[in-house]
C-alpha cells in the first residue's frame, strides 16, 4: 500500500530552501526532476518531498515512514511536487497525495519500481465510487493494493481530471 502521502499541516512541519530554478528553462527543469526522482528512489526508510514553487524556489522536506508534512503557507504555492514512497509502502498516488492536488500543479512520485506523473487538470473532489470501484475490481481481479491505487488514477484520466502516466524506473 502507498504511504499516506504529503499533508499539509502547520505544526512540526520543517523544511529548509535548497535551490533556486529558472521556471522558464524547460531543460533544466526536467533535468533537476529526473535528478530529484533518481535521489528519492534510492531513500528506503521514510518519505520526502522535494517541491518547487511557483516563483523557483526548491524546498526539501523530510517526513517519517509513512507521510511527509508540509507548512500550510505552501498549499497555493507548488509547481511541482517530487516525493517517494519507500519499499513498504510502494503505489501509486494515496488519496491523501490526491485530496491536496489542485489545478495547474504537476506531481512525481518515485516507488523505486515505478515513476508517476500526474498533472492536475481540475481539483479532486472526493468521490467514494473511485475508491469502491478500484476495491472492488482488485478484490475480483485479485491485485495489490499499488495496483488499486495506480487503477483510481486512471480513472479520475479517464474522466479527464488529470493527465497521468505510470514508467518503469530504469536506473
Amino acid at each position: 500500500m502507498g504511504g499516506r502521502g504529503a499533508e499539509f499541516r502547520p505544526e512540526k512541519a520543517k523544511g529548509k530552501i535548497v535551490d533556486k530554478v529558472d521556471l522558464k528553462n524547460d531543460s533544466m527543469i526536467n533535468s533537476y526532476c529526473k535528478q530529484t526522482l533518481d535521489y528519492l528512489s534510492t531513500v528506503q526508510n521514510r518519505e520526502e518531498c522535494v517541491m518547487i514553487t511557483k516563483n523557483g524556489e526548491v524546498w526539501h522536506f523530510k517526513g517519517d515512514k509513512f507521510s511527509v508534512r508540509i507548512p500550510q503557507k505552501f498549499a497555493n504555492r507548488i509547481k511541482i511536487d517530487m516525493h517517494n514512497h519507500p519499499p513498504y509502502a510502494k503505489g501509486s498516488f494515496s488519496k491523501l497525495d490526491m485530496q491536496s492536488w489542485k489545478p495547474g500543479e504537476t506531481y512525481l512520485l518515485t516507488d523505486g519500481e515505478y515513476d508517476y506523473k500526474a498533472m492536475i487538470k481540475q481539483s479532486y473532489i472526493y468521490d467514494p465510487n473511485v475508491f469502491i470501484y478500484s476495491q472492488q475490481y482488485g478484490y475480483e481481479n485479485n491485485l495489490t493494493n499499488e495496483e488499486e491505487q495506480h487503477l483510481m488514477c486512471l480513472y479520475l484520466k479517464s474522466k479527464g481530471m488529470i493527465e497521468y502516466e505510470r514508467l518503469e524506473r530504469h536506473t
